[in-house]
């Protein structure tokens, strides 16, 4: 039977999904537009690029993890489980990490992307610089997937 326990995990499973997938489409967006802004007068540059700009790609991957982990709580072997109203509530409140972190860290790892991207346009050695600097965006998405896995359990 479908109980409230039930609808607070979907509901957590689903912001999980949603709000990193919102940033992540928005900021590869954005990223998107500078790589073919550049590569349209620098091809050769198309690759490092790419690199750069796929990487806030990822928050959305995260959060689709996070969603499918908080479902394989709700159902087994094609039944529901049994869910206490904490226990919803609980796998909702696991899912804010990543459903926070995961959105806003996209647009943030999004703006940098396209900073590095331009970086990349004028001095086209600065590549790992780029790398790393989305990449300390990155590390904090990371945390807050380990931390949503944690307290999914």
């Amino acid at each position: 039977m479908f109980e409230m326990g039930h609808v607070l995990a979907i509901l957590g499973a689903g912001l999980a999904v949603i709000l990193p997938g919102i940033g992540s489409a928005y900021a590869v967006a954005k990223a998107g537009q500078t790589t073919a802004g550049l590569t349209s007068e620098k091809p050769k540059l198309f690759i490092r690029a790419f690199f750069l700009h796929i990487f806030p790609a990822t928050n959305g991957i995260y959060g689709f993890v996070a969603g499918f982990l908080i479902l394989q709580n709700i159902w087994s072997g094609g039944a529901l489980v049994e869910m206490t109203l904490t226990h919803g509530l609980g796998l909702l409140l696991a899912a804010l990490p990543i459903a926070i972190v995961g959105c806003l860290g996209a647009f943030a790892q999004g703006r940098v992307s396209r900073a590095s991207i331009q970086m990349l346009g004028k001095q086209p050695d600065s590549f790992g610089k780029g790398l790393m600097l989305t990449g300390i965006v990155e590390m904090y998405c990371i945390l807050a997937l380990v931390i949503t896995i944690f307290l999914i359990g």
